[in-house]
């Protein structure tokens, strides 16, 4: 791994980069994995209209111009596009110590005390105000979709 010094003055371990090569064996076998060995590419065509095999094409055209993160972004994209459990974009060992925090809790709860057929809302009930600074996110706040989609 490679380091470099953080804003407390400290060293971070900054995962490799993989050099272009690299970037392009992946795309490389991932369009054969998708094009030549997934069989249900036809249906998550049409069930999702997800192309991955015209994504990976475009990646691969130009990943020579994007950021290390921005690749494996783009990867992990693809593939959690075909909502399926067993095709898997799996980051390098070097970032296999890296965790992601999300600055907040939400739990669900119920209005009532009957919870039979009634429909759980969830809220928020803890902030990390140094990884989140936005004041109206708070607890207390009601949260009903999560990118566009329905918490539940």
């Amino acid at each position: 791994m490679n380091h470099t010094d953080n804003q407390e003055g400290g060293v971070t371990q900054v995962p490799e980069e993989l050099i272009p090569e690299e970037r392009e064996e992946i795309v490389e076998q991932a369009l054969v994995l998708v094009e030549q060995l997934y069989v249900h590419l036809p249906l998550k065509r049409a069930m999702h209209a997800v192309d991955p095999v015209q994504r990976l094409k475009l990646l691969k055209y130009r990943l020579r111009k994007l950021s290390e993160r921005r690749f494996h972004d783009e990867m992990i994209s693809i593939f959690m596009g075909l909502r399926d459990m067993h095709t898997l974009y799996t980051l390098p060992a070097s970032y296999h110590d890296r965790m992601a925090v999300m600055g907040f809790r939400i739990q669900r709860f119920f209005e009532g005390e009957e919870r039979d057929g009634e429909e759980p809302s969830y809220m928020v009930t803890q902030v990390n105000t140094e990884l989140v600074d936005d004041p109206q996110f708070k607890p207390g706040v009601v949260v009903t979709h999560w990118n566009v989609v329905p918490v539940d």
